[in-house]
């Protein structure tokens, strides 16, 4: 899928959820193919985002809880190794938004 039809396809997905603060799909080398909205950081391949799903196997694998820069938020961050069969293909970060308010 090319970016412009991939982001397309995320904003479609995501647009106006207000728990999805971002979502980007990498490459196999943790390169960002395509993100919505746009982040700050173009390569996640040094980050445990993108390392701990796709070397280490922890599928999915969750963030701690932080503020993130690019979109403002307090969020945390849950990854998906992407396959094509057997074979890794790169990773899917889902930032959800979370919310400190007491009931």
């Amino acid at each position: 899928m090319e970016a412009s039809k991939c982001h397309a396809h995320i904003k479609a997905l995501v647009d106006g959820d207000r728990k999805v603060s971002e979502v980007f799909v990498t490459d196999r080398m943790g390169a960002n193919l395509c993100a919505y909205p746009a982040t700050s950081d173009y390569d996640q391949g040094d980050e445990d985002k993108w390392f701990k799903p796709f070397l280490e196997a922890q599928n999915p694998y969750f963030g701690k809880a932080k503020k993130d820069a690019s979109s403002g938020s307090l969020q945390i961050q849950a990854s998906y190794l992407i396959k094509d069969g057997n074979t890794p293909m790169g990773v899917v970060v889902i930032g959800s938004n979370v919310s400190l308010s007491a009931h």
